[in-house]
């Protein structure tokens, strides 16, 4: 039987070679690259599997092992040249007879390499790591990556779900919000968050209203946008649903005293909805005011 494979497989070899030059070449070329790669990788994974390491890691670097073990490169003579023939049966088993298998060695492969930078950048960036919780939600020495010399704060969700920043232009709102949104959008990404700790739980939907415009498509204006986006929220919330949002300037786009009159409505409606952690930013006084009447 193993006689009558090889001579199959000369007889396909020679049949392409005469046929199908430019083709065959680029199959051995290619076939060679990945016979290179593999063994690089399975050189890897003997040298760091002894390491200690989380068990998602170990079972990725498992898998990759048992999938490099199939081709059985040590049978290859990788010290020698490997021969044609060599890399054309090579070729068959890896894009036919271990096709599933090869499939999901790229992509554990890919997996490894978008954890591999983003761990990367964890470390360039000296972020923490959050720790995952249930409710609890909080932030200490929060800071913006892109801001140098950046004043850091502490954020904490725990007394009040609901957290409304006030004040005059230019005083750092907006990018102690984008800050804020950066931490959550981080820590769900599962990479460090720029700050001195965290305690950050997993929300079923982010909403960020931030730089908002008035929708021509749909024809929105400004204000009817911005109420859409907190209708979403709240369906979201009322949904049983654990939600984070962020509104910048809500309903700037409307005047003062509707404005007031609207986003008392909305501030006073979300501090009682436990499963939603929202917040708010205004520079407007007569807002502020009129929150606290």
């Amino acid at each position: 039987m193993e006689v009558d494979n090889k001579l199959k497989r000369t007889m396909q070899i020679m049949g392409r070679q005469l046929t199908d030059k430019s083709n065959y070449y680029y199959i051995i070329n290619a076939a060679k690259r990945a016979v290179y790669f593999l063994y690089g990788m399975q050189q890897f994974v003997a040298a760091v599997e002894a390491e200690e390491m989380p068990e998602i890691l170990a079972d990725l670097l498992l898998s990759m092992k048992a999938t490099t073990d199939l081709f059985e490169l040590h049978k290859l003579k990788l010290d020698d040249e490997v021969s044609e023939t060599a890399l054309f049966v090579f070729d068959h088993a890896f894009r036919a007879t271990h096709k599933k298998q090869a499939g999901a060695f790229l992509e554990t492969l890919y997996e490894l390499d978008a954890l591999y930078s983003l761990a990367k950048f964890s470390q360039r960036y000296e972020l923490v790591l959050p720790e995952i919780t249930e409710e609890e939600c909080s932030i200490q020495g929060l800071y913006h990556l892109q801001v140098r010399n950046a004043v850091k704060n502490d954020i904490d969700f725990n007394d009040a779900h609901c957290l409304f920043l006030t004040g005059a232009n230019m005083t750092g709102k907006s990018t102690l919000i984008r800050s804020i949104c950066l931490a959550v959008y981080f820590a769900h990404l599962g990479i460090g968050v720029p700050a001195a700790a965290a305690k950050i739980p997993l929300f079923a939907d982010i909403i960020i209203a931030i730089n908002k415009t008035d929708d021509l498509q749909r024809g929105y204006s400004h204000f009817m946008s911005e109420i859409k986006r907190v209708k979403q929220a709240v369906e979201k919330v009322n949904e049983g649903r654990k939600v984070f949002a962020v509104f910048d300037e809500l309903f700037s786009g409307t005047n003062t005293e509707d404005a007031a009159a609207c986003l008392s409505i909305v501030l006073h409606g979300m501090a009682k909805r436990r499963n939603g952690y929202f917040v708010f930013t205004s520079h407007l006084a007569a807002i502020w005011t009129s929150c606290h009447k």
